[in-house]
């Protein structure tokens, strides 16, 4: 067999492409399997030098890629991060975090009593200019930024909402 060589090039999670790029000292067929994760709500679109592939890309399952590959191919596969929410527990079911993708987002200085008004928290989510992994929404004529969980320093933020 060949020498083979993978590099993997990504923003990911704040963006929604990771991309791979094919070393091979000689050209040869064998496959390459993409996990594709299970927290997505659509299939992965991947492509393999700007083609779409018609490979199974479902969620929780890999994406097998058979081909005679050779040094320069690149794969790139966008796994789709909607906005949804997840509810606390079966107990409280409009009780929810909010998360795009895999990741938890989390409002930032949040109003006092923002997190017991109804809000639908599944959509009016707007990217921040300065920041891909920041959002803005208005509720109630406040702009209110949304920031991954795990990017928090110390500011004071919210992570439950009531499901409107």
């Amino acid at each position: 067999g060949s020498m083979v060589k993978l590099t993997q090039s990504t923003g990911y999670p704040a963006d929604e492409t990771v991309s791979i790029r094919v070393q091979s000292s000689t050209p040869e067929a064998w496959t390459l399997r993409l996990r594709i994760p299970a927290w997505l709500e659509n299939p992965a679109r991947i492509a393999v030098n700007g083609q779409l592939s018609e490979v199974a890309a479902s969620p929780g399952n890999f994406a097998a890629i058979h081909r005679r590959w050779k040094s320069g191919d690149v794969i790139e596969a966008r796994l789709p991060q909607p906005f949804h929410v997840e509810p606390i527990d079966d107990l409280h079911r409009d009780t929810v975090a909010v998360l795009r993708g895999p990741r938890v987002l989390v409002a930032i200085n949040p109003p006092g009593d923002f997190e017991k008004q109804p809000i639908a928290m599944d959509r009016g989510f707007h990217p921040l200019a300065q920041r891909s992994d920041a959002w803005l929404r208005t509720e109630r004529g406040q702009q209110i930024v949304f920031l991954p969980l795990h990017q928090v320093q110390n500011e004071r933020y919210t992570t439950y909402f009531t499901r409107g």
